[in-house]
């Protein structure tokens, strides 16, 4: 009975500080899994002497199913919202967000599908990127510097040649 009840408080423990980490911003199943596996190696000793993994398994997945339940966790709302947010604050190509979302534990099919049905124009994203770093200045195929710099921003070749053609040989 009392490993029962500890197993109990110790669910408890975890549920709590799994709701005050999603509470100050929207997290993905993969950040709270890795965040209470942390938890769990800091508290050793300090919660619990000694537990078997299957069972500090059982407790994170059933602390991560109660959240999936409630509402809490939603990859696909994360995804959304993650890139709305980079559209408008710090825009990216589509391979870039992609690769973002993948390194934050969004499934790759799901990160995919959000990023085609939320980013409508990359070309005009990458206009917005250019005029906001060089302004007006001209872009050559030469530009190394400047090809260099929207590559790195996730924008692939055919959409700068694309724009190198319609931009600047007028």
């Amino acid at each position: 009975d009392l490993e029962k009840i500890l197993f109990e408080e110790l669910k408890s423990r975890f549920s709590q500080r799994a709701m005050n980490y999603i509470a100050r911003a929207i997290k993905t199943e993969f950040q709270v899994r890795k965040y209470l596996r942390n938890l769990a190696f800091k508290k050793k000793g300090k919660w619990y002497i000694d537990i078997p993994k299957e069972q500090l398994e059982t407790i994170i997945n059933e602390t991560v199913t109660k959240l999936q339940d409630y509402g809490y966790l939603d990859d696909e709302e994360y995804a959304e919202q993650f890139i709305q947010s980079r559209i408008k604050n710090k825009p990216r190509g589509k391979s870039i967000l992609v690769s973002e979302l993948i390194s934050k534990g969004v499934n790759i099919d799901t990160a995919k599908q959000k990023v085609e049905e939320l980013v409508e124009d990359e070309y005009d994203m990458l206009k917005r990127i250019y005029t906001k770093k060089y302004g007006t200045e001209e872009l050559t195929i030469r530009d190394n510097k400047k090809i260099d710099f929207l590559k790195r921003k996730g924008f692939n070749w055919d959409l700068i040649n694309k724009f190198i053609k319609n931009e600047f040989t007028k």
